[in-house]
């Protein structure tokens, strides 16, 4: 018997129609063939689950080669294509490790390509304004009231100090100082200084001198997704294309290999979504997977929490400033807790000197609708206790159930007499409200809304009972008109009642892309107003004016009619903002004068970052300071995206100044040069940041490597053409290297060298050298002509 010789060949292998790569094979004898252990995990493993890789790795093997009788015996059958010579294989579904699909659109910056933040870094906003009253009738002298305000905020090692001043005729008063840190990684925020504490629920809101400690993704993480936005697992049993559609619209395409799958975070709109899935194999077979998903802005992922707590003393102002009350002692706090997909829960406490409150809160979407319910307690330390109960309902989920049209939601509270929480100080909330509406759209652009409430058992204040309807009506796209009716019975603490109807009809006419006139009458008393208003971009700013004329009749008044007129006009620029208005109201025929008072406003920004100043807008919260290299140093510096206003320009007052940066998010700036030299090379032409909170960047424009070079290679008279190479700086400790080509005539653009020698390095059958001299001082576009002159051996 003769022992059967032995081959060994590379053969390509397939997962289905997908290449994997070349694997080693033995053939030996008929039909008998066996492959490299090692190389089949290292191509299969992707596309296998660990216990079906680590099921392959046991195989018995010889010589490092594992039968392909032994995989399929195994469950993983390889085939021989003798034809074109391949390998190939198909795992079962429930063999591969499937895919988790997020569909949130979070796009993560790599830190290498974000601007550095500035080290030490501070603006101080500045608000100036005036109003003037005239004389009346009850007064023959008017009132001059100027003012000013200042707000500084100082960032240095990660600590922000904050303060804010403000003046009023001649009286300067400090309206709070602060300290801030931020822990990014934990999403926590550090306060220490006059605070106003975060609230949630029925707990009112005061100010403290004291400390503050929040969690909050919403501030510190924004790109973080903590809210339930579906997740659903699904099996693919072959090579599929898979449209994800959310309320009917497709918001993303995939191919899809076999396997277990799961999708999460999909983009819903507040409510009720409906989801589905069509899938197409290979073959052409459709079918699709449905469910739905309520989404909700106050839901928590389960076991996501955010909390806040805040102790220390109250606060308050005063006519010379804040005034602390050092004998009233407070802490609020509050924790937030995910419970599971569809509930989430709030508990929340107050302590202070003369009461305590607490209570808790769900929110959860049942199949019946949203429900939101809270249940407080307070203690008053000198005797008294009460509670009170809230709950809003929007059963939007049921409205679609039973195919009513339509939204509707209903909120109850009730407050017991001696329900107190800590910062109140008024008895006049007590008693039982209701409140609740109606909204629906009819056909031919029609809409209908419909309102009640009602307010009842308090000794304090009135019990009353009103609704209203409001029909609505969209006549074209500029112009649309609606009419409401409304009835409020009113019963006054003396026990006298009171009914009153209101009948009043508006109309909208959009005159133009940014002119809008809109007049209201009032049926019933015959008041009415007309107003114009119109607003517009300027290639710097944005402006907006608007005017009111009110006619106030007798019925309205109980004596003389009164007309009224208020204009407002306000402009912003890169550099400041601006606002004037003026109201005046006079009585009747005789023009006497009610009421005449005009103001006026300034405000803007001095913002300072590692030595550098820039004047603009007031800081919102973080900005950046964009600087000319001395190479653009006669050049308008823009940051614009697009057709829209500048956000920034440099000029006259120097640096441009971004004053809207958010913080935590990733913006991009884009950047124009107006008057650069041409050709200059702005590199990307758009900034990378992400800031801290109040931070501040110097965001330098242009740079020494601003020269496009272009010019023809040659070698002994011929052109080098269709060539990649390498240009490469020479005499410095970093050299710059930038990629090249040329054309079918051997012409070269090369875009970010500075003046010096560089080496342009030719790849090709045989590499060529060159060298490229750019004279000093240049700046854009440099014609090095034809260049011959090679590199020295």
């Amino acid at each position: 018997m003769i022992a059967s010789k032995t081959y060994t060949i590379s053969l390509a292998l397939k997962e289905g129609r997908f290449y994997l790569g070349d694997i080693p094979t033995q053939l030996f004898g008929e039909d008998a063939y066996s492959l490299d252990q090692e190389t089949f995990l290292k191509l299969a493993a992707p596309i296998l689950k660990p216990e079906i890789a680590a099921a392959v790795r046991a195989l018995p093997a010889s010589g490092g080669f594992v039968s392909l009788q032994a995989l399929k015996e195994a469950g993983l059958p390889v085939s021989f294509d003798i034809g074109e010579m391949t390998l190939s294989f198909f795992p079962k579904a429930e063999q591969r490790p499937g895919a988790h699909i997020s569909l949130a659109e979070e796009q993560i910056v790599p830190p290498e390509h974000l601007a550095p933040r500035a080290n030490f870094s501070g603006y101080v906003n500045i608000t100036a304004g005036a109003q003037y009253t005239s004389p009346d009738i009850t007064s023959k002298r008017g009132a001059f009231s100027p003012g000013i305000g200042l707000a500084f905020a100082v960032r240095v090692m990660g600590v922000v100090v904050e303060n804010e001043v403000a003046s009023s005729n001649g009286l300067a008063m400090r309206q709070g100082t602060r300290a801030v840190y931020d822990d990014v990684g934990n999403a926590l925020r550090y306060t220490a200084g006059d605070i106003t504490p975060a609230t949630t629920g029925m707990q009112n809101g005061g100010s403290f001198l004291g400390v503050s400690v929040q969690k909050s993704y919403d501030k510190l993480q924004p790109q973080k997704n903590i809210r339930p936005t579906g997740h659903r697992s699904f099996r693919l049993e072959r090579p599929s294309e898979v449209d994800i559609l959310i309320n009917g619209q497709v918001v993303r395409r995939l191919e899809m290999a076999p396997g277990d799958h799961d999708i999460s975070e999909l983009p819903l709109r507040t409510g009720e979504n409906n989801i589905t899935l069509e899938i197409t194999d290979d073959t052409g077979k459709r079918t699709s997977f449905n469910f739905s998903q309520f989404y909700d802005y106050a839901l928590l992922t389960p076991g996501v929490s955010d909390w806040g707590f805040s102790a220390g003393y109250r606060s308050g102002s005063g006519l010379t400033g804040l005034q602390y009350y050092w004998s009233e002692p407070a802490a609020t706090g509050y924790y937030r807790l995910g419970l599971t997909e569809d509930l989430t829960g709030t508990a929340h406490l107050q302590l202070g000197s003369r009461s305590a409150m607490g209570g808790f809160m769900v929110i959860s979407p049942t199949w019946l609708g949203r429900v939101a319910a809270e249940l407080a307690a307070s203690k008053s330390w000198h005797g008294g206790e009460g509670f009170a109960a809230a709950l809003t309902y929007t059963p939007e989920a049921l409205l679609k159930r039973w195919e009513v049209p339509g939204r509707f939601q209903v909120g109850a509270e009730y407050r017991s007499a001696d329900f107190a929480p800590i910062f109140s100080t008024s008895s006049a909330l007590e008693g039982f409200s209701l409140n609740g509406f109606y909204t629906l759209e009819l056909p031919d652009d029609f809409a209908l809304s419909l309102s009640l409430n009602a307010v009842a058992g308090s000794a304090f204040s009135s019990s009353r009972v009103g609704g209203g309807v409001t029909l609505s009506k969209s006549v074209r796209p500029n112009l649309n008109w609606a009419v409401s009716l409304s009835r409020d019975n009113t019963t006054n603490l003396a026990g006298e009642y009171q009914s009153s109807w209101t009948v009043m009809g508006r109309l909208n006419i959009r005159a133009g892309r940014d002119t809008e006139i809109a007049f209201t009458q009032d049926g019933l008393h015959g008041s009415s107003i007309l107003g114009i208003s119109t607003a517009g971009e300027t290639e710097n700013g944005h402006y907006a004016v608007k005017a009111d004329i009110e006619k106030i009749p007798h019925a309205v008044t109980g004596s003389d009619p009164e007309n009224k007129v208020d204009f407002s006009a306000a402009y912003s620029d890169t550099r400041f903002d601006i606002a004037a208005s003026r109201s005046r109201q006079v009585y009747g025929l005789n023009r006497d004068v009610a009421s005449d008072v005009s103001t006026v406003s300034a405000s803007g920004a001095i913002a300072f970052a590692d030595g550098h100043v820039a004047f603009g807008r007031a800081v919102t919260d973080s900005f950046a300071i964009v600087a000319p290299h001395k190479s653009l140093a006669d050049a308008t510096l823009r940051i614009k995206a697009g057709d829209a206003p500048s956000r920034a320009v440099s000029g006259t007052l120097g640096p441009a100044l971004v004053s809207d940066l958010p913080s935590y998010a990733h913006s991009q700036l884009p950047l124009e040069a107006d008057g650069a030299p041409e050709g200059y090379d702005l590199g990307s032409g758009v900034f990378d940041v992400q800031p801290a909170y109040k931070s501040g960047y110097v965001l330098k424009a242009g740079s020494d490597y601003s020269v496009m070079a272009v010019g023809n290679l040659e070698m002994n008279g011929q052109p080098l053409a269709l060539l990649s190479g390498l240009a490469k700086e020479e005499g410095v400790a970093q050299p710059r290297k930038v990629a090249l080509f040329t054309n079918s005539g051997g012409r070269f653009s090369i875009e970010g060298l500075k003046p010096g020698r560089w080496r342009i390095e030719m790849l090709g059958e045989t590499p060529q050298c060159f060298e490229l001299t750019v004279p000093e001082k240049t700046m854009g576009i440099y014609d090095a002509g034809a260049v011959t002159q090679r590199c020295a051996a």
